[in-house]
């Protein structure tokens, strides 16, 4: 039986970061481990990581600007999405 591969969640408030800095971790990482990538998608396409090794894809609003209310609602379904997902490695 083959064994599970272990699944690491990157989260970054832009998907143009993931585009600009992630793409070639992402490659390297999903030989070993399946790749998870969480980010705001309001205005970006999801499709654009088609081409990508990532296993998925998630929108959450995560806002780089300080506003208590949006911080706590990002905050909160990162903690629900984390504990349906059980990801053994989380980076930020």
């Amino acid at each position: 039986m083959k064994a599970k591969k272990k699944k690491i969640c990157f989260v970054v408030s832009s998907p143009f970061t993931a585009k600009a800095f992630l793409l070639n971790h992402f490659k390297v990482l999903a030989n070993k481990y399946d790749i998870f990538l969480i980010a705001n998608f309001e205005d970006f396409d999801k499709n654009a990581f088609l081409d990508t090794p990532l296993v998925g894809v998630q929108n959450i609003a995560i806002h780089r600007d300080i506003s208590l209310v949006d911080d706590i609602k990002a905050l909160l379904s990162l903690r629900a999405y984390f504990k349906k997902m059980q990801f053994d490695a989380v980076h930020s």
